[in-house]
Parts: structure tokens; sequence; C-alpha cells
């Protein structure tokens, strides 16, 4: 017989975060189901490897499909406890974000959408899949009794400049389904525009100082604030040490002098090959 729900988990490498996964899925209050471990691929519902569903998750999500039978699919709360600057976790409180780790739809919706698009590399795919249901005319909704809690997970001090590869989901993302992606997240990578510009003028500062034959005074005017723009855009709030608070300054200053040569080359890949 077949199970009810089929729990699918995209995992790569982190065998502690998988176990407690699977742990948080043994004391599910909802018994039939199957749980998947797979790469990249899906079927019905939903998590990461590193995420941790509450114990009504899947009872409430079977609920909620037999409550509304023209329902295709569910959206998730997704809620972390992080202020760690170099920590990762997602968080989804009032939907429109359609996270994999906390959604499910009906198996004959993702049959109908043919799955994920594989051209993606690792960002935005949960996303497009998403809009592919909703494109076709299948309504999604989000459910704030679904829940799962995502752990923090470290991240190394570049990572700043990682973030410059997430781009390319983005700008695939937009091409696809531009009304869409402007309903949930406005312009394209609208808030990477922002810093690069902010960056860029800063630069511009120090270049200033250099012509005025003021170098030292252009230069420490432009640390004080390049580092003060990026305290209050990305670091107020957050835990970090010194060492931290400088390496994050250096990367994330970099990544944003970097982003319109990555956000063109992206842009040109996408559109014309």
């Amino acid at each position: 017989m077949k199970p009810k729900i089929s729990v699918v988990i995209p995992a790569h490498n982190r065998p502690d975060f998988l176990e407690n996964t699977i742990r948080a899925l043994l004391a599910q209050t909802l018994g039939d189901f199957e749980a998947l471990v797979v790469g990249f691929e899906g079927n019905d519902t939903f998590t990461d490897d590193d995420c941790l569903p509450e114990k009504g998750w899947l009872e409430r999500i079977s609920v909620a499909f037999e409550k509304d039978k023209g329902l295709a699919g569910i959206e998730g709360l997704t809620w972390k406890d992080n202020r760690e600057l170099y920590c990762h976790a997602t968080q989804n409180l009032s939907g429109g974000k359609f996270p994999a780790c906390n959604y499910a739809f009906r198996k004959e919706w993702l049959e109908s959408v043919k799955g994920f698009d594989e051209s993606y590399n690792f960002f935005r795919e949960d996303t497009d899949l998403a809009f592919k249901v909703i494109e076709a005319g299948g309504k999604i909704s989000f459910d704030k009794n679904v829940k799962v809690f995502h752990p923090p997970r470290k991240l190394p001090l570049y990572f700043p400049l990682k973030e410059l590869k997430m781009l390319k989901g983005d700008i695939r993302l937009s091409k696809k389904f531009p009304a869409l992606y402007k309903k949930n997240f406005g312009f394209v990578c609208q808030g990477s525009f922002k810093q690069a510009m902010v960056s860029c003028l800063l630069l511009w500062v120090v270049a200033g100082g250099m012509l005025l034959r003021q170098p030292l005074l252009g230069t420490v005017a432009a640390i004080a604030g390049i580092f003060l723009f990026k305290y209050l855009a990305e670091m107020k709030g957050k835990k970090l040490g010194i060492a931290q608070g400088i390496a994050f300054t250096f990367f994330s200053f970099l990544r944003d002098l970097l982003f319109p040569q990555f956000f063109l080359f992206y842009w040109f890949e996408i559109w014309f090959f």
C-alpha cells in the first residue's frame, strides 16, 4: 500500500544534520508516510537535511489537503533563532518565498509541471517549481501552522563572494516568470543593485581623495564610510567578533564591486545562450 505522503529530503554531505531531521520525522503524529533522501529531486512534501519539522507537521499538511480538495500546494512557516553574522538559516514567516525546506504539493501537480527545472544550480529552483504550479493555474496557500525550524549553519568568512553565484538563479527566475517575480521580490536583484551603487560611490571617494592630493584623508573617510554602511545594511543586530566584522566588511564590499560584472555575465548567458 502506498503511503499517504512522501517526504523528500535533499541531502549533501551533512550526516549530523540529516540524523536530526530523520529523528524529527520519526516523532511525527502522522505515521502514514515515507522519507526519501535524495540529491536534488522531488515528489510530494519537502524539507531539507538541516531542518527540524514540528511534531504535527505532516498531520497539518494532510488535514489542509483534505479540507481543500482544489489545493495544489501548501507553503509552511519556516522560522529561525539565529543572530550570528556568519551563520545561515532560512526564514519565511508570511509566505511568498517558497523555500523547499517547507512546502508540499499534490503528486499530480508535480507531474503536470514536470518537477524541478534542473537548469538551476542550487538557488531559486524551489521558487521556480512553485511559480510553475501557480502559472499552470494551481493554488498554493500559506499555512502558519505547518512549521519547520531551520537551525543555523556556519558559513566561511568569504561567504559574501559565494553569493555572487546566486545571481544566476534570480536572473533565470525573473526571465521565466517576470510578473510573479516582480510581485514577490520586486525588481531583479534590487537589494544587490542598491548596495553596489553605494559601494561604488564610496570607492569614488577614495579616487577623489587621490585626485585632490589628499589620499590619506580620502582613504580614511572611505574606510569609515564603508564600515558604517556595511554595519547599518547587513551587520546591525548580529553577533560578531572584530575579526568577523573586518572580514565581512572586506568580502561584502568586494562582492558589491564585482556585482555589475557578474550580473551582466549571467544576464547575457541566460538571455542569449
